[in-house]
């Protein structure tokens, strides 16, 4: 797994730009792993992405989805929509809306989840370090 993280590429516009070193992916799996649910997206034999569950902090009994990443062939393509639908289906089973925790400089990741039918609900999410954005049931574009 840490081979297809290892790009410092994919963390440039992250809060924790070391996750793509052995020092930083080492914390990165461990909050993974404790997060509450965690997914490894896989193409043939190979690692191209992780994405987790976890309740979200401003919002408790509510869940949050974050901690994604995926390898830079699979950007702008369908794969994050198809990581997330994996996730968010059963999810809206029982869930109005899932939260996203997105670094304010992270453009990339705030485009892809606008492509999922997320809005921006605050400026600031855990630790005043991200912005939160909301995923309705009505709002996915994915539901259909």
């Amino acid at each position: 797994m840490s081979r297809a993280a290892s790009d410092p590429l994919i963390w440039e516009q992250h809060l924790n730009k070391e996750r793509g070193t052995p020092e930083g992916f080492a914390p990165y799996i461990a909050d993974m792993l404790q997060g509450g649910g965690m997914l490894v997206a896989r193409r043939g034999d190979a690692v191209i992405g992780m994405s987790r569950f976890s309740e979200c902090p401003e919002a408790p009994g509510r869940w949050a989805t974050g901690y994604s990443f995926l390898v830079r062939a699979e950007w702008g393509g369908t794969t994050n929509k198809a990581m997330k639908s994996l996730m968010l289906k059963p999810a809206f089973q029982t869930e109005p809306a899932v939260y996203f925790h997105i670094a304010e400089d992270n453009l990339r990741t705030q485009h892809a989840t606008a492509k999922l039918g997320a809005v921006r609900v605050s400026g600031r999410g855990p630790g005043n370090a991200a912005q939160r954005w909301e995923l309705t049931k009505s709002g996915w574009s994915g539901a259909s």
